[in-house]
């Protein structure tokens, strides 16, 4: 997708637009994507970035769920 694709695609739709105005970072990595300031662009990825192995495990899992995901013990 080139860069004047996702600009008419995503920043300027209405209904992503949407979901831009609940997550406006996301405007500001696709603005910094479409300007080749990637500089920026990592900056952004690194600031909002969530290491998922350190997310707590919901309890519809069960309590087991969490204890499988302990690193072992040596």
């Amino acid at each position: 997708m080139t860069r004047g694709a996702i600009k008419s695609q995503l920043l300027e739709n209405t209904v992503f637009g949407l979901y831009i105005e609940q997550e406006p970072y996301i405007r500001e990595l696709l603005e910094a994507y479409i300007s080749s300031n990637f500089k920026t662009v990592l900056e952004l990825l690194s600031k909002y970035s969530v290491c998922r192995c350190s997310l707590p495990v919901p309890h519809i899992f069960g309590s087991h769920a969490q204890t499988n995901l302990d690193p072992p013990l040596y």
